[in-house]
C-alpha cells in the first residue's frame, strides 16, 4: 500500500515538475519549492537537507535543557556586541510574562498556568466559570498560534477572547483577596535563569519593563510571592477596577491581549520622560505578537528574544524569521546571560 502511494506521489512530482519548468523556469520553480518546504509541517519530517539544502538556522547555544538557534550567527553576534560595548547605561529589558518569564511545563508534567489561568483553576468560582473559560481557550488559542492566518483575523479574534474573559471574571464578582489567594497556589513557576536575569538589571541598574496581556494584580502579587520585590521592574498589564468593598467592577484603560502590546509603547515612552534615554533593548517573549514591544522605545539596538515553548516544526520558521535568536521546547533564560554577560 505504502509503496503505490509513494509511486502515486512520484509521478505527480515528476507531472508538477515538468509543467512548472515549461512555464516558470528553473529559477523560481526551485525558489517556490523552497519556500513551500521551510513554511511547512515537511521540513520537519522530510528535511530540506536530504535534496542538498542548509536548514536556515544556527546554534547558538546547546546544554542539558537548553537549545538556542538563530538565523543568522554573525547578524546575533553583532547586536551583542553593539549592547555589550554600549554598556548597561544604554540598555533596557522589555518582556513579556506568561510562559515567557514563567514555564509552559511544570516539572511534573502539567501546563503552566498564565496569570488568567491561575484565576480560572483556583476553584474559588465553581465548575461553570471554569467550563466558559476552558470553551473560550479552545476555541482561541489554536487561532492565536495558527500561523497561516492573517493579522487581521487574529487580532479580532483575540479582542474577542479577552473581553469575553474579563467579563466572566466581573461576572463572578472577584474579589481582592481572591486574586491573592490564586497568587500563591501551585500552578506558575518561574524559568531557570529568571531571577539571575533580575538580580543583574538591578545590580547593573538596568530598567526592566514587563507588557503582559494577562492580569497585572494577580501578576505583581505572583511576583512578589515567588521572587520577591523589584524596585526596578514596571509592569503595564490589565488592572481591575474594584468598588468599596474590594469587588471587581471592570477593568481599567485599553485591554491588552498578545497581538496589540505595540500600541502600549509610546505609553511606556512617555512614563520614561525626565530619565535617561536607553537606546538598546533586550526584548523577550513568546509570541509573534511579541516583536512589537520595542516600539517606539530606544531607537537603537534591539535584540529579540524568542522563548518557542509548543508546537515547534510548524512555528519554527516564523520564530526564526522574527526573533534574532530562539530558545526551544520551553528551555530556561539562562542563555540571555550567557549571550549578554558582557553587559549582565
Amino acid at each position: 500500500r505504502l509503496s503505490q502511494i509513494l509511486t502515486q506521489l512520484l509521478i505527480i512530482k515528476m507531472e508538477f515538475t515538468k509543467v512548472c519548468l515549461q512555464r516558470l523556469g528553473t529559477y523560481h520553480f526551485l525558489m517556490g519549492l523552497i519556500t513551500i518546504f521551510s513554511a511547512s509541517s515537511l521540513w520537519t519530517a522530510w528535511p530540506l537537507s536530504r535534496w542538498g539544502f542548509k536548514r536556515e538556522y544556527e546554534t547558538v547555544f546547546e546544554d542539558s535543557g537548553a537549545k538556542v538557534i538563530t538565523g543568522s550567527k554573525s547578524a546575533l553576534q553583532e547586536k551583542i556586541s553593539q549592547i555589550v560595548g554600549d554598556g548597561p547605561e544604554h540598555l533596557q529589558v522589555i518582556t513579556d510574562f506568561d510562559m515567557t518569564l514563567t514555564v509552559f511545563r511544570l516539572k511534573d508534567g502539567g501546563r503552566g498556568m498564565s496569570t488568567h489561568g491561575l484565576l480560572e483553576r483556583s476553584g474559588h468560582f465553581g465548575p461553570e466559570y471554569l467550563q466558559k473559560t476552558q470553551a473560550l481557550f479552545d476555541k482561541y488559542y489554536p487561532i492565536e498560534v495558527d500561523p497561516h492566518l492573517s493579522p487581521d483575523k487574529k487580532l479580532a479574534a483575540m479582542e474577542e477572547w479577552w473581553e469575553a474573559s474579563h467579563a466572566l471574571i466581573v461576572a463572578q464578582g472577584v474579589r481582592r483577596q481572591d486574586l491573592d489567594t490564586c497568587a500563591g497556589n501551585g500552578g506558575l513557576a518561574f524559568r531557570e535563569g529568571v531571577r539571575q536575569l533580575l538580580e543583574a538589571t538591578r545590580a547593573r541598574r538596568i530598567p526592566v519593563l514587563i507588557f503582559s496581556a494577562g492580569l497585572g494584580d494577580v501578576l505583581r502579587q505572583a511576583l512578589r510571592l515567588h521572587l520577591g520585590e523589584w524596585d526596578h521592574v514596571r509592569v503595564f498589564a490589565n488592572w481591575m477596577q474594584f468598588n468599596q468593598s474590594d469587588v471587581v467592577t471592570g477593568f481599567k484603560g485599553r485591554t491588552m491581549h498578545v497581538l496589540n502590546k505595540a500600541s502600549f509603547a509610546q505609553q511606556a515612552a512617555q512614563g520614561q520622560a525626565g530619565e535617561a534615554p536607553r537606546r538598546n533593548v533586550l526584548l523577550m517573549g513568546d509570541s509573534l505578537g511579541d516583536l512589537g514591544m520595542a516600539a517606539g522605545l530606544g531607537g537603537g539596538t534591539v535584540l529579540k528574544v524568542g522563548f518557542l515553548n509548543d508546537r515547534v516544526p510548524e512555528r519554527l520558521q516564523a520564530y526564526v524569521a522574527g526573533f534574532d535568536a530562539v530558545v526551544l521546547d520551553d528551555g530556561p533564560a539562562t542563555p540571555v546571560l550567557h549571550m549578554l554577560a558582557g553587559v549582565l
